[in-house]
């Protein structure tokens, strides 16, 4: 899965500050893919004409 490669790269471990949004472009928002975002502490999340966009609250990216 690819969330998992992006948090190891961007997440609390590598990056100050982590990453707190992804914007998804040329994929449909699904069901499964809503869940695993909400995995990894993304709580807006909202397709957009091309994709999708996925957002955290940084304090909650920092902790997880």
């Amino acid at each position: 899965m690819e969330l998992d490669t992006i948090d190891l790269h961007h997440g609390s471990y590598s990056a100050d500050p982590p990453y707190s949004a992804i914007e998804v472009l040329g994929a449909e928002l699904t069901d499964p893919i809503r869940e695993a975002l909400k995995e990894y502490g993304f709580k807006k999340i909202a397709a957009t004409g091309g994709g999708f966009i996925a957002e955290r609250d940084l304090s909650e990216a920092i902790e997880s």
